[in-house]
């Protein structure tokens, strides 16, 4: 399960993996689709917060980011999603 808080950085190229490895995990690992697993990040800064949905995800806009101004906040502007 990811983390609430997802910390900002670069991804790392993956160098030691190989085609064998990945045949290997194909066993382990489960195909979602965005029906299956809502999924709506705050992309604000210094926060990536992650919530299963929408009506969440504007709760804590309201109560963690009350200084976002309204005509931003009512855009959804930094909600990322792939449910919508």
């Amino acid at each position: 399960m990811l983390p609430s808080v997802l910390p900002p950085q670069p991804a790392i190229q993956d160098d030691s993996t190989t085609a064998e490895d990945l045949t290997a995990a194909q066993g382990l690992a489960k195909v979602t689709s965005p029906s299956e697993t809502p999924l709506f990040l705050c992309t604000l800064p210094d926060c990536f917060r992650l919530f299963p949905n929408r009506d969440r995800i504007m709760a804590h806009r309201k109560r963690d980011h009350p200084s976002l101004p309204e005509e931003i906040d009512a855009k959804d502007a930094n909600i990322m999603t792939w449910n919508e």
